[in-house]
């Protein structure tokens, strides 16, 4: 699925075969990444895990890239609603 040199990674597979290089330095290169590998994440973590502070704008980034992030609402007895972020 990938190919590592340094800090790009050349992922494949995606929109018809074509290739695509994330530069893990930028964060939502870092997010897209875990994403596309099947991760799902909430705003919380993804604000501790990548040290993000707006977390919904870089997933919008993702998003106006061209990649099908979905999301859903979680609602739960003792637990406040958020968002699960995951690709579609």
């Amino acid at each position: 699925m990938e190919k590592q040199e340094s800090h790009f990674i050349t992922v494949s597979g995606l929109e018809k075969g074509r290739l695509k290089r994330l530069d893990l330095r930028c964060k939502h290169h870092q997010i897209l990444y875990y994403l596309l590998k099947g991760e799902q994440f909430t705003s919380l973590a993804l604000m501790h895990r990548f040290s993000v502070c707006d977390p919904q704008a870089e997933i919008r980034r993702i998003r106006a890239a061209g990649y099908p992030v979905g999301d859903k609402w979680v609602h739960g007895p003792g637990v406040r609603p958020h968002k699960i972020y995951f690709m579609e």
